[in-house]
């Protein structure tokens, strides 16, 4: 993998100052923490490269991550139990038209929520 322009030609000193304020930003600040544990998980990163670089994939991506999680909020299902329901709800143009409608409203409730935050 090729180095980005923020880090070619830095010294050793440099790269190990970076590796101590990584730490403390990783000990001190959850978000981050989350955010590095999921990135530099090899299943999510799969994940991640199949998935998240074209906008509408990633809508419906997430469409199916929101359903998974509401069908495992509601019910007592096992994982693979979870699957077969979530394959059902988007093999039918009902049900699936009804998961993308609800999905993507409550995308945009959230991004309205965090628009207000950025004002």
């Amino acid at each position: 993998m090729a180095e980005h322009q923020l880090i070619v030609g830095k010294d050793a000193e440099f790269l190990q100052d970076m590796e101590a304020k990584g730490r403390a930003i990783y000990c001190e600040n959850p978000h981050y923490r989350s955010l590095a544990n999921v990135m530099e998980n090899p299943d999510f990163q799969e994940f991640y490269e199949k998935y998240f670089h074209d906008p509408q994939m990633l809508r419906v991506i997430l469409s199916f991550m929101r359903t998974y999680d509401e069908i495992g909020k509601q019910t007592d299902l096992r994982p693979y139990q979870k699957l077969a329901l979530l394959k059902e709800i988007f093999t039918h143009g009902q049900t699936r038209r009804l998961a993308l409608r609800e999905s993507h409203d409550k995308l945009l409730i959230q991004r309205e929520n965090v628009e207000d935050l950025l004002e």
